[in-house]
């Protein structure tokens, strides 16, 4: 059953660390909750507000949670002290309506952050603890999704017409395509899971190749 319930806020990014959920909320007309990072911690449900706000994508390791804000800043920060670690202003493109939309991947030392363009173009941008490692060009129509497996980074990308979507395997140090997989409808999600990528669908389905 339910163990405990934790106000936060309507379609909010999500991360789990060793010690804390993470949940990121937007302002809201009555702003109750506030709008910022919430730290909320495994064992005594005690929630603590860290004034990061417009944070649109999560990751996080055993101890570090990465931040990513829509106006393209990456903060990353300690999970059990809430502390901000660094900042990394406009490390990427602004997301927005028109300007593109953002993926996030990370682990306690590196975060890969994704930015894409209306016009197709994107970035992968790879980052090592306080410092920029490498920016590299995704391929054309690479969507917002992204998945870091062992030995690969995993993304989607679709043709020109937006009908036809394969599930790229990328080399982490170049963001070349080393493998693709057509998968057929749109997926929102990745996740990598032992030596398999599942993708979910827009449509609900879940595709599950072999990574």
């Amino acid at each position: 059953g339910v163990i405990r319930r934790v106000p936060a806020g309507p379609d909010a990014p999500l991360a789990v660390t060793g010690d804390a959920a993470w949940v990121a909320v937007w302002a809201t007309d009555d702003n109750v909750p506030r709008e910022g990072l919430y730290r909320v911690d495994s064992s005594t449900s005690a929630s603590r507000r860290i004034g990061v706000p417009s944070v649109g994508s999560l990751a996080a390791g055993s101890r570090t949670v990465w931040a990513l804000r829509t106006n393209g800043e990456l903060v990353s920060l300690d999970s059990p002290s809430g502390r901000v670690r660094h900042r990394f202003p406009r490390l990427i493109t602004a997301a927005g309506t028109a300007a593109g939309a953002h993926a996030l991947a990370g682990d306690d030392a590196t975060a890969w952050a994704l930015a894409t363009t209306p016009s197709g173009n994107g970035e992968l941008v790879r980052v090592e603890g306080d410092a920029v490692a490498s920016r590299r060009p995704l391929p054309s129509f690479t969507q917002p999704v992204l998945a870091v497996g062992r030995d690969a980074l995993w993304t989607v990308a679709t043709d020109r017409s937006g009908d036809r979507y394969t599930l790229n395997r990328l080399d982490p140090g170049t963001a070349r395509p080393t493998s693709a997989v057509v998968i057929g409808t749109r997926p929102i999600a990745l996740s990598v899971v032992g030596d398999e990528v599942w993708a979910l669908g827009a449509d609900g389905a879940v595709v599950v190749v072999q990574a």
